[in-house]
């Protein structure tokens, strides 16, 4: 059982929470908070070693095992015998639980059915059921872990694939509770159903009402003396997981990447091609005017007088005439911004909205990736149902203005994720003066030139991790330049304290701002 009281809640922040209890194992850890985030049972590119003796944390932490970094060793880790944890050498009596999904793993479209679940291990896509969840649970011995969840309700996909998604979770969470012997460890129930309200709110009433189904049944068999060992310990929603991943941020998945290479080689061809076929200059009669070479040659293949580079790149080019594009008509002067919009990186922002940013062919606004108000929408009949008394938790890489946003709405329980990915592309994150009422932050990023000579420590004046106090920006920037094993370990060890420290920092101005309320 996850034990969870709601010690205080604020309108602008959100709600402070204490877990006492993950599971069998005791813990006193407040929230807002995060899950540590786990690959293969080690914080990336940190060993034990190292994170007793220099990750310096606030708080006992919960560790979160995402499955499909070790689901290729299963059989080894079920041979041993002791669980996941003992296998990879956690600490002893740590809080565990078990992630079907990576939050920053891959993950792709399309290959979920009515029966399992898709994963990506590095072997490849593996399908996970009810009765093989059963059976990691059994090997691994996590603290807790989360019903199979079809999340693959991509912000275009149809009523019809929402409604599949929500009957197949309904499913799921039957077959594990119902339809046989419920796991002996907490479970957190998972609520999907996209970017639709109507099926948010439907899969939390027929989760809920399962669950009161489930202890209907269970004081039913008490009455009637019929109770059984497994029917007295039935085990109730330990908390509620929430689907939020389509708002993280993910990195870009192999498919696009794969999917993005082959559209530029298309590009590429199909420009060398026009450039092919078009007539060279000597040949060109530029004596006569553009209708009277059509005339002439009867030729209406490009014009090879403007170089490609100086077409894409100008700000002030006019439009091509009608005779340099095939007998295609001629267009409008775009806006100067939009010409330039390929070439003007969109800005690291502090703001929980993420920038607009333009489709390169169509030149329209895309969807915003993270939007307040949406979730908002998305999440308050959601929680009209479900007891405000469980820990509320989403698993994504969000940043500290998302993570103040969300919380604010609601989220008790997060994973630092985010703080990961930004130490693998070589980014330090560091929060603003005024955080959390001022929920700005900046991101290193030290791919840039202009830290090779920069020999200044980080953070220095207020930040008090290993990294900060012995290393500079021109070394940092060295050791991932070169791929250094110590530039990753670096990164990550700030960013987990900072991004910790941004909790402890929401947790504080809760306390302050409850009382005002």
């Amino acid at each position: 059982m996850v034990k969870f009281v709601v010690e205080r809640s604020s309108t602008a922040f959100g709600r402070l929470g204490l877990i006492t209890a993950w599971g069998d194992k005791p813990i006193e850890h407040r929230t807002p908070s995060c899950m540590l985030y786990t690959r293969c049972g080690h914080i990336p590119h940190l060993t034990w070693d190292v994170v007793n003796d220099w990750l310096h944390l606030a708080q006992p932490p919960i560790y979160q095992l995402t499955l499909p970094s070790f689901y290729e060793s299963l059989s080894v880790i079920e041979k041993f015998g002791k669980g996941y944890a003992a296998f990879s050498a956690m600490p002893k009596n740590a809080p565990t639980h078990l992630s079907i999904t990576d939050p920053i793993g891959q993950m792709e479209s399309g290959f979920n059915d009515n029966r399992s679940v898709s994963i990506w291990t590095k072997a490849g896509r593996r399908n996970i059921n009810v009765k093989m969840l059963r059976g990691i649970v059994a090997a691994c011995r996590p603290s807790s872990t989360e019903t199979l969840l079809d999340c693959d309700t991509p912000r275009e996909c149809a009523n019809k694939r929402l409604t599949k998604s929500v009957n197949r979770t309904v499913q799921f969470y039957k077959e594990l509770f119902e339809y046989d012997k419920p796991l002996e460890i907490p479970t957190f129930v998972s609520l999907g159903g996209g970017f639709s309200a109507f099926h948010r709110e439907r899969s939390a009433i027929e989760l809920v009402q399962s669950k009161q189904r489930q202890q209907q049944q269970s004081e039913d068999a008490k009455e009637g003396q019929e109770s059984t060992t497994s029917d007295q310990n039935m085990p109730t929603a330990a908390a509620f997981a929430i689907d939020l991943m389509h708002f993280a941020e993910r990195p870009v998945s192999k498919s696009k990447r794969i999917a993005e290479r082959k559209a530029a080689k298309r590009k590429s061809s199909i420009t060398s091609d026009s450039l092919k076929n078009s007539p060279p200059p000597s040949s060109r009669n530029d004596s006569l005017p553009q209708s009277s070479k059509r005339e002439t040659d009867g030729s209406t293949k490009p014009s090879n007088e403007t170089p490609v580079a100086t077409m894409q790149c100008s700000q002030k080019n006019l439009v091509p005439k009608a005779s340099d594009h095939c007998g295609v008509e001629p267009q409008t002067q775009q806006p100067e911004s939009e010409v330039v919009e390929d070439s003007v990186p969109a800005e690291r922002s502090g703001s929980p909205e993420s920038p607009v940013h333009l489709d390169k062919q169509e030149q329209q606004p895309l969807v915003k990736r993270f939007d307040e108000m949406e979730i908002e929408k998305l999440l308050r009949r959601v929680f009209s149902h479900i007891p405000s008394t469980h820990l509320r938790y989403t698993s994504g890489a969000f940043s500290p203005a998302e993570v103040i946003a969300l919380s604010r709405i609601g989220i008790d329980l997060f994973d630092s994720s985010y703080a990961i990915m930004l130490a693998e592309r070589g980014e330090m994150l560091k929060l603003g003066p005024k955080f959390p009422d001022d929920p700005t932050f900046i991101v290193l990023n030290f791919s840039d030139k202009k830290f090779a000579d920069d020999f200044s420590r980080p953070f220095a004046d207020d930040c008090n991790c290993y990294t900060c106090a012995n290393y500079t920006k021109g070394y940092l920037q060295h050791l991932h330049n070169t791929n250094e094993m110590l530039g990753s370990i670096l990164l990550v060890i700030h960013n987990i304290q900072e991004y910790e420290r941004m909790f402890s920092l929401i947790r504080k101005r809760i306390e302050v701002t409850s009382q005002l309320d």
